[in-house]
């Protein structure tokens, strides 16, 4: 711990900052009101204009000397490192849209993989479709299909849509989803 007694260094005239010719800077410590157990970054500002030497001199005592590896610790909660996602003591394995216990993204919407049952489709980077002219293309935002003609539900790009009857004889709807005119 760095402190500092720098009542002894006074120059007479109320100055404790070791201004006199007679005056030990070396004795000089400083209270900092560091805690034990946590780091501290310590900035150095010189202005030594002399380029040929240097009469700078630091030393800081009861330090630990143990060398730290820093490296990212899976289940912290903090995503540093390789680790594509970090939910602390709530990694799960297998649990759509959870983080693994190896950080990394579980099945999610996106992935690209159709997750069931939470998805029904997933095209990746591709997701976003919100009308498709079948039931099988497309994929929305949510890994759901999307809205198409023929699924009973009249869309904006509908005129009409009568689900399995679209097309049918009598019917004015066609396979369409166009009104038929008859």
């Amino acid at each position: 711990m760095l402190t500092m007694n720098s009542m002894t260094n006074s120059d007479g005239n109320g100055h404790n900052n070791c201004t006199i010719a007679n005056c030990d800077c070396r004795t000089r410590t400083v209270k900092l009101g560091l805690s034990k157990g946590n780091t501290y970054e310590i900035a150095v500002f010189g202005a030594d204009r002399h380029p040929t030497e240097s009469n700078y001199q630091l030393t800081l005592s009861g330090f630990a000397t143990k060398r730290t590896v820093c490296m990212p610790v899976c289940g912290d909660g903090v995503i540093s490192g390789s680790e594509e996602c970090d939910d602390g003591d709530q990694n799960m394995d297998g649990v759509y849209g959870a983080c693994t216990k190896e950080c990394k993204f579980g099945p999610y919407c996106g992935d690209g993989n159709t997750d069931s049952p939470d998805e029904a489709c997933d095209d990746g980077a591709k997701n976003g479709a919100s009308y498709s002219t079948s039931p099988t293309d497309g994929c929305t935002q949510k890994c759901q299909r999307p809205s198409f003609c023929g699924d009973g539900v009249v869309d904006p790009q509908e005129d009409c849509d009568l689900g399995n009857l679209n097309g049918m004889p009598g019917v004015m709807c066609g396979a369409d989803c166009k009104r038929i005119i008859g």
